[in-house]
């Protein structure tokens, strides 16, 4: 079994910590205390999904995890490519720089694995038939 962590992207840690900082300076400025709930509900619920976002290669399956939100098992034998993406859709991942894993079929779906190299050198291990895009594009999804 190999797990793997999901990168954190500067283009979103930065922007949510920027927002939370300002609104627990603005509480702590105008006395508002029981304001400094909303940010820390909010940070405790990304730590919990950050720390529950997990991308699991174990026998022939990729299982990507996301705290409640994501609990998909892959048949690694079933992925046809991997292309690196732009995303902007955050789910399972924490990163806009995601690796896109295409399906037979029309299924697919963007993780972004910490270790990206050693995570696609064992699906390929797997999976040798797996063609690899690395030319970075923009993912314009809808689902």
């Amino acid at each position: 079994m190999k797990k793997y962590k999901s990168r954190i992207g500067p283009e979103l840690a930065i922007p949510l910590a920027a927002s939370l900082g300002l609104i627990v300076y603005l509480a702590i400025l105008n006395n508002l205390w029981l304001l400094l709930l909303v940010p820390l509900c909010i940070a405790a619920y990304f730590l919990y999904l950050y720390f529950a976002t997990n991308y699991i290669i174990q026998n022939h399956n990729l299982q990507v995890k996301c705290g409640f939100l994501v609990n998909q098992t892959i048949d690694i034998e079933k992925i046809t490519e991997i292309r690196n993406v732009i995303d902007f859709k955050s789910v399972p991942a924490f990163s806009i720089k995601k690796l896109l894993i295409k399906l037979h079929g029309a299924e697919e779906m963007a993780i972004s694995p910490k270790h990206e190299q050693q995570f696609i050198n064992n699906l390929l291990a797997i999976n040798p038939e797996i063609k690899i895009k690395k030319s970075l594009s923009y993912n314009r999804r809808t689902s």
